[in-house]
């Protein structure tokens, strides 16, 4: 269909009208001239047209959604670009000049997809509330599975799974608050995570913790690896350098520059063994970390004698 067009005098009455207009509000052409334009739109949007109006006498054009109700009672709505009209002659203003283009049926297809896009949201998040649920109770069997047995080997495994559960759980808590679940802040992420590894240690209150964490945003792939690798990187600071000690310094920091974040963990303890070679781990948690890291598409490398203290440096997609 094409565009509608109305011409109306100084006081918005209407003075002519194209076939595309009044076949748009179901109307005769005829039935149109010598009323007020006002009168065919839906009153609840009268109030943007009158200040459209206003606007004309001072020379402005400009283009709004405007909802219009037809001769049969529908709605149709519709894109107005409205521009002001002068006396050939004297240059007076003498009225307005209406382009009308229907856009009912777009209007309508955004609105599914908007509907579409919501329900998409709370499937997303009743998702990652659900996975959440799940994570904690089986972190809750693994640490009453942990109670159960006596070989300490068997004890820090299960911990030590706990744990890692742990870490995605509180990736998956933020998910499910969060209303752009597509990128979440590392800022935001780390900290929380920190405390809640830190926390169940038996020295966890006494040890101070430094974080300095850069605002960066990452995808919850990116976020969850991260989080494994911080995850073992704190644990092992927390089971092996304040061994025999009433306190300790804990300090993870996060810097992005030049498209990449560098990530360090690091602890004022004796240093690592001689025997921690990251090209070749031993430990499943360092096995684990170097994976992660890979996965990453980073790199790792180990600084040891006043204290620990392991980097990864990542490249942001």
């Amino acid at each position: 269909m094409s565009d509608g067009v109305l011409f109306t005098d100084d006081q918005g009455t209407i003075v002519f009208v194209n076939p595309e207009f009044a076949s748009f509000l179901g109307e005769a052409p005829e039935d149109l001239l010598g009323r007020s334009w006002l009168d065919v739109v839906l009153p609840s949007q009268r109030p943007i047209a009158e200040a459209a109006d206003r606007r004309r006498p001072q020379g402005l054009s400009d283009r709004y959604d405007l909802v219009f109700e037809r001769r049969d009672g529908g709605r149709r709505t519709a894109l107005v670009g409205g521009s002001p009209r002068y006396d050939e002659i004297t240059g007076k203003f003498i009225g307005t000049m209406g382009i009308v283009t229907d856009i009912t049926e777009r209007k309508k297809a955004e609105g599914r997809i908007h509907k579409l896009l919501e329900e998409k949201e709370l499937i997303l998040q009743e998702t990652h509330h659900r996975m959440k649920n799940h994570m904690n109770t089986m972190g809750s069997i693994l640490s009453l599975h942990a109670q159960t047995v006596e070989d300490p080997k068997a004890v820090r495994a299960l911990e030590d799974a706990r744990s890692r559960m742990e870490s995605m759980a509180v990736l998956y808590e933020m998910l499910y608050r969060h209303e752009a679940p597509q990128a979440l802040s590392l800022g935001r992420y780390l900290p929380e995570l920190i405390r809640s590894v830190v926390a169940p240690f038996p020295l966890g209150h006494a040890i101070r913790v430094e974080t300095a964490i850069d605002e960066v945003m990452l995808s919850p792939k990116a976020l969850s690896a991260l989080g494994l690798v911080v995850n073992e990187l704190v644990s092992n600071a927390m089971k092996y350098a304040f061994a025999g000690r009433s306190r300790g310094v804990l300090r993870v920091t996060a810097k992005h520059r030049d498209g990449r974040v560098r990530l360090a963990v690091e602890d004022d303890g004796p240093g690592l063994p001689s025997t921690v070679d990251l090209d070749r781990p031993s430990g499943f948690g360092l096995r684990l970390v170097t994976l992660l890291a890979n996965q990453l598409g980073g790199t790792l490398a180990v600084r040891s004698g006043e204290g620990a203290c392991i980097s990864l440096d990542f490249p942001v997609s």
